[in-house]
């Protein structure tokens, strides 16, 4: 007889029968950072500068492991702007070592092909480009003097796939 997992071949975020009555957090979507090297009039975190007292490269990484002993099975990383925070390939690679997929989403801005590389090299399994609208809207709104497309053909080019 085949169990209930020889079934699921979904995504590790879907969430089980046992995940709800225990209500385990599967998928986390964690704001490591409130930076950003955007102003985007839209933003709902209010972001631009880091808290105060943001938590420690070793706060983050307690929290990834008491999130691996709750049962996340992915994380998300975003901010503000996650890659400004100097550690976060640190804070990508201790997910990975916790056995949990991670995943971020971005504006973009300032995003090369040496940041996308490292951080695949990390672990990176996915990386979402924020489009909040058209070209013009993107620099009225968002402060980025870089067309959108260009980001996305720089995802494209570092071996990413849509």
């Amino acid at each position: 007889m085949m169990d209930e997992a020889s079934f699921d071949d979904g995504p590790r975020r879907r969430l089980s029968l046992r995940d709800q009555i225990d209500c385990v957090p599967v998928y986390v979507v964690w704001e490591i950072t409130l930076a950003c090297n955007l102003k985007c009039v839209h933003c709902g975190s209010r972001a631009g500068h880091r808290r105060a007292r943001e938590l420690s490269t070793n706060e983050c990484i307690d929290v990834v492991r008491q999130l691996s002993e709750l049962g996340t099975r992915e994380i998300s990383i975003i901010g503000g702007e996650a890659f400004v925070r100097k550690d976060w390939l640190t804070l990508v690679r201790a997910i990975r070592d916790h056995g949990m997929d991670c995943t971020m989403q971005t504006g973009g801005y300032k995003l090369s092909h040496d940041m996308i590389k490292s951080a695949a090299d990390a672990g990176l399994l996915g990386l979402g480009v924020s489009i909040d609208g058209l070209e013009p809207c993107m620099i009225v709104c968002a402060g980025s003097p870089d067309p959108i497309w260009k980001r996305c053909v720089l995802l494209t080019t570092a071996g990413a796939s849509a």
